[in-house]
């Protein structure tokens, strides 16, 4: 399953960054980057394309981050309904096959933090 959601994506951005250098004829692609995704089907790599002046960026990955922020919303929930730091870690494990460390939720945590004193 993993695999072809990596291709699926992959080929949303290829087919972006196609769009984006036909209307930026001066622009050409410049190869990929790898970049490590914590999905809610898992953590994978995708190959994400670039252009040479750097001003490509796919609308794919604004997907991708949306799921990341609902990954967010559901460890910061589980904490305050009292499961502890390390306990949200093996319920990601469990649910989705995904690692989600307590050092990301006490980052959250700690951003959050100043919210709920005001």
């Amino acid at each position: 399953m993993q695999t072809i959601l990596c291709q699926v994506f992959e080929s949303f951005m290829e087919s972006e960054r196609t769009v984006f250098l036909h209307e930026s004829p001066e622009n050409k692609g410049n190869g990929f980057y790898s970049r490590f995704i914590n999905h809610l089907q898992g953590c994978f790599e995708i190959r994400v394309p670039r252009d040479r002046r750097g001003q490509f960026y796919p609308l794919t990955l604004e997907i991708i981050k949306q799921d990341s922020a609902r990954m967010d919303q559901l460890a910061l929930s589980l904490y305050s309904q009292g499961v502890s730091h390390r306990g949200v870690s093996p319920i990601f494990k469990n649910l989705f096959s995904s690692h989600y460390s307590p050092g990301n939720l006490s980052q959250w945590v700690k951003a959050f933090e100043p919210l709920r004193l005001s």
